[in-house]
């Protein structure tokens, strides 16, 4: 079963997650415009990720991702939209800046690839809570 996380987001209210998060650090592509543009991912949940960017898109603008997964042979392409846009801070350099995304229309396959990569990314003190 899943279940929402609630935590303190840092900016005075409280953070609403559906789906939790495993650490990923890996490149990402997106193609806007007819331009790639290359990011590093933070996390990655069933339902998004985070991705650090000194120039950040605005909320609601709409992705076009594609990234690899360790154990998936192919790499993972799915559109996502901007729900969080964070710039950077100069007043406090260690506050990370970047994009919170949701993916959007997810095909079975990729649900399924993304739901085994975090099913291998849990640990027995952190269970992602996943029924089947």
């Amino acid at each position: 079963m899943l279940t929402t996380i609630n935590h303190d987001s840092g900016r005075g209210g409280i953070e609403r997650r559906q789906h939790p998060r495993v650490k990923l650090v890996t490149r990402v592509t997106n193609t806007y415009s007819g331009i790639s543009h290359y990011y590093f991912s933070r996390d990655i949940s069933l339902g998004g990720m985070f991705l650090d960017s000194h120039q950040p898109y605005p909320e609601g603008t709409t992705l076009m991702l594609e990234f690899a997964l360790e154990k998936v042979d192919e790499k993972i392409k799915v559109d996502a939209r901007v729900v969080r846009s964070i710039p950077p801070d100069l007043s406090d350099p260690t506050r990370p800046s970047g994009m919170g995304l949701v993916f959007e229309n997810l095909s079975e396959k990729t649900r399924k690839a993304l739901m085994a990569f975090l099913l291998g990314r849990a640990t027995p003190d952190r269970s992602l809570g996943f029924n089947g």
